[in-house]
C-alpha cells in the first residue's frame, strides 16, 4: 500500500532538500558514474551475497527519498520484511502450529526489478513521467556497473541489493504478486506470508503432497505472470513429523520457538567471552574489532529476546556482564 506523499517535482529540488550538487544527481541518472561499492557476505550453506552499497552521497539522497515519498507505505499484510517494528519473529508467528508448509524462494528477487518497474512506483506516488524516470535511476544500477546514457527507464538498471530503497521498493513492486499468492493460498485452505524473497505456505489440517505439488505448479504460473522467477533447487515441501523451520525458527508447536543449534552459538559466545576475554575471543573469529563482534552478537540476543525472552534474558544479562566497561 503506498501513501500519498508531497511528490518531488524535479533533481534540482531533491538536490536542494538533501544539500548535494545537481550535476551528481543528474550524473548518477546519466550513468556517468557508477557510485557503488561491491562486497560479499558470508550466507548459510558456505554460499554468499553480493551487497552493492551506495557511496555517502547517493545514499544521503536514497534515504531522503525513502523517508520523504514512503515512509509509512508497505505491501500489505502478507509482506514482512523492510518493515520497521516488523520482524522475522513476526512472520513466524503466522505460521504456528503448522502440520505442512511449502516454502518457495525467488531467484535474483532485486534484480527482477528494473527501472521501468520503479518508475511506475514513483508515478503512483505523484511524480511526473520524466521525474519518475530520473528517480528511478537514482534508485537502481546498471547491470555489471556499465555506463553510457540510454534514454528512459530500461531493463538494464536494476534495484541493487544494499541501496536504502530496494527493500521498500521492491516490496511495492511485488504487491500484485503477494495478492496473485493470498488468493491462491485461500484457494488451498493455507497461510501466506513473504519475507523478502522467502515465501511460505503452511497448513494446519489435513493437506497432501498431490496437493502440494499442485500449488507449486500454479505458483510458478503466478510468479512467472507476476515478473519474477522461482528458484527451482529451493523448493521445500515438508510434511507432518519433519521439522518445520520458518526462517530459521520452529513453528510446529503452539509458539515459535529457536533452533536447538542457535541456542548453542548463544551459549559458545558467553562460554568463549568467559574463559577466554572477549578481546581475545572475538578476535579467534576473525572479527576486526570488539565493536563489530559486540554489535553482531548483541544482534543475535534482540532476535534471541524477541523469540523466548524466558530463555534468553538470563544468558543475556551473563553477557552484558562480562562485556561491560571496565
Amino acid at each position: 500500500m503506498l501513501i500519498n506523499k508531497r511528490p518531488i517535482p524535479d533533481l534540482e529540488h531533491l538536490a536542494l532538500a538533501v544539500g548535494l550538487r545537481p550535476a551528481y544527481l543528474r550524473d548518477v541518472a546519466a550513468r556517468s558514474i557508477d557510485p557503488y561499492r561491491e562486497f560479499q557476505v558470508a550466507k548459510a550453506r558456505g554460499s554468499v551475497r553480493t551487497i552493492a552499497a551506495p557511496e555517502p552521497d547517493l545514499a544521503k539522497a536514497q534515504r531522503w527519498i525513502l523517508e520523504h515519498m514512503f515512509l509509512g507505505s508497505h505491501a500489505g499484510a502478507s509482506s514482512f520484511a523492510y518493515r520497521k517494528g516488523v520482524s522475522v519473529g513476526d512472520c513466524a508467528r503466522v505460521h504456528v502450529g503448522a502440520r505442512w508448509l511449502v516454502k518457495l524462494d525467488l531467484k535474483d528477487f532485486f534484480h527482477s526489478v528494473d527501472a521501468r518497474r520503479v518508475a511506475t512506483i514513483f508515478r503512483k506516488v505523484g511524480c511526473d513521467d520524466v521525474t519518475s524516470v530520473l528517480l528511478a535511476k537514482l534508485c537502481t544500477r546498471r547491470k555489471n556497473g556499465s555506463r553510457g546514457t540510454l534514454t528512459g527507464a530500461t531493463p538494464l538498471d536494476y534495484l541493487p541489493q544494499g541501496a536504502p530503497t530496494s527493500g521498500m521498493l521492491a516490496n511495492l513492486a511485488a504487491e500484485n504478486l503477494d495478492r496473485s499468492m493470498s488468493r491462491l493460498a485461500s484457494r488451498y485452505r493455507l497461510m501466506y506470508t513473504r519475507y523478502s524473497d522467502d515465501l511460505t505456505f503452511s497448513s494446519n489440517r489435513d493437506f497432501s503432497r498431490a496437493s502440494a505439488f499442485a500449488l507449486v505448479r500454479s505458483a510458478r504460473g503466478e510468479i512467472a505472470r507476476n515478473h519474477f522467477s522461482m528458484h527451482e533447487d529451493k523448493i521445500r515441501i515438508s510434511p507432518p513429523g519433519s521439522r518445520l523451520v520458518v526462517l530459521g525458527l520452529l513453528v510446529d508447536s503452539e509458539r515459535v520457538r529457536m533452533r536447538g543449534d542457535f541456542k548453542k552459538t548463544l551459549n559458545w559466545h558467553v562460554y568463549g567471552c568467559t574463559r577466554f576475554g572477549p578481546d581475545k575471543y572475538s578476535a579467534s573469529l576473525g572479527f576486526s574489532s570488539i565493536s563489530e563482534y559486540q554489535a553482531h552478537v548483541n544482534g543475535l540476543f534482540a532476535h534471541a529476546i524477541d523469540i523466548e525472552p524466558e530463555w534468553a534474558g538470563a544468558l543475556h544479562a551473563r553477557w552484558k556482564e562480562i562485556t561491560a566497561p571496565r
